[in-house]
């Protein structure tokens, strides 16, 4: 592989990274404020 092809899947992955980061944050917000909206129904169910 080429440099441009780890970088850009090195690119990806923290892509990736940051984006799971954001919605935990945004969920958290979300239980905090009593309005769990991003939590699965199977979690729920538990």
């Amino acid at each position: 592989m080429t440099e441009a092809a780890v970088d850009i899947q090195r690119l990806s992955g923290y892509a990736l990274m940051l984006m799971g980061f954001v919605l935990l944050f945004i969920n958290h917000i979300s239980v905090v404020a009593g309005d769990p909206w991003l939590i699965p129904e199977f979690l729920k169910l538990q």
